[in-house]
């Protein structure tokens, strides 16, 4: 059975037989053990990060990655001075590189019709299967369906 503690002293209401044995030990000399009082301070976190290097030299030391436009400018030289000089001049320098933008992401204006099909945004029915198309068909009909039975409502 239970030791009787100074836990049901404090408590009158709580039964003896409720506290387990191995509750009723004095926790005083091993409190400190049962918890983490600190975590231990990491200087990285533990996610991919954008930081600023400050330092020529320490920015010298990180990768060097290209963007479309250096990819371009260096484009006529071998792969090996390639990466040479991207290494020595390129300014793209990063502890983890960003993502790339997607294709067409910074273009502002609205394409006209024929830039829109051939980015594949716009299909004309010829470029439609005959299930796809019957498919279309149908939801059309049920669309003029409800209009005209909400018009006569």
């Amino acid at each position: 059975m239970a030791k009787k503690t100074s836990q049901s002293k404090i408590c009158n209401d709580v039964d003896e037989t409720m506290i387990p044995e191995d509750c009723t030990t004095d926790h005083d000399e091993n409190f400190g053990d049962s918890f983490d009082l600190a975590p231990k301070k990491n200087d990285k976190p533990s996610f991919k990060y954008q930081s600023v290097v400050r330092k020529r030299d320490e920015r010298n030391k990180l990768d060097a990655q290209t963007c479309a436009q250096c990819e371009e400018y260096f484009s006529d030289l071998s792969p090996r001075k390639r990466a040479e000089k991207i290494r020595n001049v390129c300014r793209h320098r990063h502890v983890f590189a960003p993502p790339k933008s997607p294709e067409h992401f910074w273009e502002i204006g609205i394409p006209d019709t024929l830039e829109c099909k051939r980015r594949g945004y716009i299909r004309d029915e010829e470029d439609f299967s005959e299930e796809e198309l019957s498919r279309l068909r149908e939801r059309r009909r049920r669309y003029r369906r409800r209009r005209s039975d909400d018009v006569e409502k």
